[in-house]
């Protein structure tokens, strides 16, 4: 009875084909062994420009796009600074492959967050410069005063 519960020491199952997107995945998540080229670090950094430069150029044509449609903020929240912190979060989550998918991550996320200030920076100023505490009388931490700001950024953009 024994035997039919408890494979032998010896038995491993037989090994499965992996489908065509785990291999990707795989290959996404796991580091590249950098070869010793002889490639200059001149060439190396005008390559990694011209990359990050392109995805910046890309990430401001589509925001300019999804502005010009009236849809850069759904519900109050910017659609751009949304995908910022998301694409933050997969550039840490990809951080395994240094010159992979992690570095386009980060230059995209820094790309959409420029873009994310330069629309309401006119927003937030007015947010801070209108508005004073309620009560002068009232000694307000920083930290409170920062979320009532962040509260009546959220309104107005609602």
């Amino acid at each position: 009875m024994a035997d039919l519960i408890l494979a032998p020491a010896s038995y491993s199952p037989a090994p499965t084909a992996k489908s065509s997107l785990r291999s990707l995945y795989e290959r996404m998540l796991s580091p590249v062994a950098v070869v010793n080229s002889q490639i200059t670090p001149y060439a190396s950094s005008a390559i990694h420009l011209v990359r990050a430069e392109g995805e910046a150029a890309i990430a401001g044509l589509v925001m300019a796009w999804i502005e010009e449609r009236g849809i850069a903020d759904v519900r109050g929240v910017p659609v751009d600074g949304a995908a910022a912190g998301i694409l933050a979060m997969c550039s840490l989550w990809l951080s395994k492959n240094p010159d992979g998918l992690s570095v386009d991550a980060r230059n995209l996320s820094a790309a959409l967050t420029g873009i994310c200030f330069y629309r309401n920076y006119s927003k937030m100023k007015r947010v801070v410069t209108e508005a004073p505490a309620k009560d002068a009388s009232i000694n307000v931490s920083g930290d409170d005063r920062i979320a009532e700001i962040m509260q009546q950024f959220v309104d107005e953009a609602a």
